[in-house]
């Protein structure tokens, strides 16, 4: 007796390879790029996190420079300068 066509065990082996082919593929195509993509980004904003924390460190001296500030305005930039450190 002579089959025609896949038996079961040929094609859930067939389907496996291209599975392999097509999730392997789209797992490795690429992650490169994205991923220093990433590492650039996460440095970019690190960059900018620390720019605006002097900033505000900047404001804050300036502001606690000043000799004519109400004391309870003072005293409200010295715990906002203490919650920051």
């Amino acid at each position: 007796m002579k089959s025609k066509g896949f038996g079961l065990i040929s094609l859930i082996i067939t389907i496996a390879i291209i599975a392999l082919l097509v999730f392997g593929f789209s797992k490795f195509h690429g992650t490169d790029k994205n991923q220093i993509q990433a590492g650039q980004d996460a440095i970019d904003r690190a960059k900018n996190a620390a720019a605006q924390e002097k900033a505000a460190n900047q404001d804050l001296q300036n502001q606690i420079q000043q000799p004519d500030l109400a004391p309870d305005v003072y005293h409200s930039i010295q715990d906002r300068a203490k919650s920051l450190k």
